[in-house]
């Protein structure tokens, strides 16, 4: 509803009358319930009389055998059953043309369907300037019916954004978009967007010479919901529980979890589509994706409220997709299916975890650690949160799975550079492990711990906490958690004893070679390949890279397989071949674009920066720093930040941009006082006392 079907319909009557000798004719049936009305309704509208002893269809057929005339019937879904009738008219009079708006197809031989989609709407992340913005059919509606109401509104760069947004939530939707300037009599386009939240309620008052369907878009849409069967009724306000939507499995699991829907799913889900309430698009590797217009999906989850079935329904939503990142989010499966899966699914799991916050707190906590490993990949701060949250809530949740959840927590925070919160996360995983006998998670515990030191330049507390998980491990058989541990050992950024290492990652390799545990044993030898530069046996090194390789293509994981092709490039660096490096690198960045991983373009970036500014190419070298900043910022990743600026700060004193290179060691020093990491202070300070050197050298 609202879409603009009989607009739209009125205007092709009009363009097309030059070429209809007979004319078009306006048949309104928004009034009409009945399908036996429609004959009458339409010899009136054409003025054609009863004849004594004849059927009005055939008067009507013989009124319009020979006219070459156009009839626009407007609102036909109220009298779908009379479909028929148009077909006879069709077949008895061979000039007669007809146009049909209506929000059911009349499903009849000779029809063709022309779906009227949402008016065009602009990036909202990348807005054209205010010259351009009316270019989108949505925004210049909203700009037409706001000037008709305020003759001296205009868009400025102030409103523009707002204005953008409002037409954005709104979906387009031309009905929806003139209520909402309606109100600009008394609302600025900002105020206006704040009340969207409930727009529903907002969207009313439209002109009085509108039907009264067309003067609220709630009444729109109930126009559209009251014309359903009962059982669409029922899945409709059930299919609204989804956000952003759902494919057919989904709906079939949640919308039916008590056996009680008096539909088949697939014939419902069909029915819906066919009376324009969802949609349709496609999903991953080609599965159907069914999902509502916000405004709709509002309507219907009023419709679910007020059934009394919301929370039976938001408690069948939560498990579906708890149950769906504990069984797919497994690092040896197609890792790229079930992140795509996440990503389509973010609204839902989302929703799920809120709702599960104040309903099913364990259940919350349970899906914040099976997401875990989907966070970890560029989504680090609502990762978090999630899980800090979901801790909060679920405070009588069983010891295992809040020491794991602590532990992702403290995962999080370490990569985000907060080490005091990580390391009291941390503690508190291993102290509530051991307490209640699970050595692998107070292990795993241990080896966090002992890589936030490391960083830290800690490097004894951090041997000693390694040394503790690999004993804990050893002591208990944790044979998992001990390849983890020596792993990490071995992968220590500072100081660390090279032929302990190289021992670490080959019993490391070892172990995950036993547990046939493929992601585990590409990373090992992955890490392996660092050691090419401490062994002559090239030939052993690029076995390794290609091992790696291959699995990591095997499980169609294109983050690790990125990491991995960066890993490659680092070790031609080291045996001396740049080009090869360079081309490594290259590739692993053009991955890490295409699957939108801003820790892949972090890393790879600033490798890529450091080899261009090796190989004194300082020009090629300081975008990719600037773009690797760009990605670490969203990410949230300080330490990284304020390492990447001091490479920047050193290519701009290279280039002779003295005050550019000050300012990226300042904004780094700022960033490593903040963390309190010593390393990074003492390492902007000589970016700065190297600019203070340069600035006395100039004239």
């Amino acid at each position: 509803g609202g879409t603009g079907k009989t607009r739209l319909g009125l205007q092709i009557a009009a363009d097309l009358l030059d070429d209809l000798g007979d004319g078009a004719f306006f048949v309104a049936l928004a009034t009409i319930q009945d399908a036996h009305l429609l004959v009458p309704v339409l010899a009136q509208t054409l003025n054609v009389q009863e004849v004594a002893g004849q059927p009005l269809l055939e008067t009507l057929k013989e009124f319009l055998r020979d006219k070459q005339m156009l009839l626009l019937f407007d609102n036909f879904e109220q009298v779908t059953q009379a479909a028929s009738i148009v077909a006879e008219l069709m077949a008895a009079c061979p000039q007669l043309k007809v146009l049909v708006t209506s929000r059911i197809g009349l499903r009849l031989r000779g029809e063709q369907e022309l779906p009227v989609p949402p008016l065009s709407l602009p990036d909202l992340k990348r807005l054209p300037p205010v010259e351009s913005l009316s270019q989108y059919t949505a925004v210049e509606l909203f700009i037409q019916r706001a000037q008709s109401i305020k003759p001296e509104f205009s868009v400025s760069d102030e409103n523009a954004p707002a204005i953008a947004e409002i037409c954005s939530r709104l979906d387009g939707l031309p009905l929806a978009i003139e209520l909402a300037a309606a109100r600009i009599k008394v609302l600025s386009p900002p105020a206006i967007l704040a009340r969207l939240e409930n727009r529903l309620k907002l969207l009313t008052g439209g002109a009085r010479d509108l039907p009264a369907r067309q003067q609220t878009l709630r009444n729109a849409i109930a126009w559209s919901y009251d014309l359903l069967e009962e059982s669409d009724k029922v899945l409709f306000r059930r299919l609204a529980a989804f956000t952003g939507g759902c494919t057919l499995e989904a709906a079939e699991s949640v919308c039916n979890s008590e056996g009680d829907l008096d539909v088949d799913v697939l014939d419902g889900v069909s029915s819906l589509i066919d009376k324009s309430l969802l949609k349709q698009a496609e999903g991953i590797q080609g599965e159907p994706r069914f999902w509502m217009l916000e405004t709709i999906r509002e309507f219907g989850l009023e419709r679910l409220e007020e059934s009394g079935e919301a929370n039976v329904l938001r408690r069948s939503h939560a498990r579906f997709f708890l149950e769906q990142a504990q069984a797919k989010l497994d690092p040896d499966t197609a890792w790229m299916l079930w992140i795509n899966l996440f990503v389509t699914e973010h609204g839902n799991v989302h929703a799920a975890l809120q709702w599960c916050g104040g309903n099913e707190p364990v259940t919350g906590l349970q899906m914040a650690v099976a997401l875990y490993q989907f966070w970890m990949n560029d989504r680090l701060a609502p990762g978090r949160q999630a899980l800090e949250r979901a801790l909060e809530d679920a405070a009588d949740a069983p010891s295992e799975l809040r020491a794991k959840a602590l532990r992702h927590a403290g995962q999080f925070a370490f990569r985000q550079g907060d080490y005091s919160a990580a390391h009291k996360l941390l503690k508190e995983s291993e102290q509530l492990a051991r307490e209640h006998g699970h050595h692998k998670e107070a292990a795993r515990a241990l080896n966090l711990l002992a890589d936030s030191f490391a960083v830290q330049g800690e490097h004894q507390r951090a041997q000693a906490a390694w040394q503790e998980a690999i004993a804990l491990c050893r002591e208990t058989g944790e044979q998992e958690a001990l390849a983890e541990s020596l792993h990490s050992r071995a992968n220590m950024p500072f100081g660390r004893d090279v032929a302990q290492a190289r021992v670490d990652l080959e019993e490391s390799l070892q172990i995950y070679r036993q547990l046939g545990m493929k992601a585990r044993i590409a990373d090992v030898l992955n890490s392996l390949n660092f050691f090419a530069d401490t062994t002559d046996d090239l030939d052993q090194t690029r076995l390794w890279s290609e091992e790696a390789l291959a699995l990591s293509r095997e499980m169609g994981d294109p983050y690790r397989t990125a990491r991995l092709l960066c890993a490659s490039g680092i070790v031609a660096h080291y045996q001396g071949d740049s080009d090869r490096a360079c081309s490594l690198l290259e590739e692993s960045l053009e991955m890490a674009r295409q699957h939108g991983s801003k820790l892949g373009m972090g890393v790879t970036l600033s490798l890529l920066g450091g080899l261009h500014q090796q190989t004194g190419d300082p020009a090629r070298a300081a975008p990719c720093f600037e773009e690797s900043i760009e990605a670490w910022r969203e990410l949230g990743n300080k330490p990284n930040v304020a390492s990447v600026l001091s490479q920047l700060g050193a290519v701009r004193l290279e280039q002779g941009r003295v005050s550019d290179a000050q300012a990226c060691y300042e904004e780094s020093l700022a960033v490593w006082r903040q963390l309190n990491h010593q390393g990074g202070i003492d390492e902007a300070l000589k970016g700065l006392a190297d600019v203070k050197a340069k600035m006395e050298e100039s004239p």
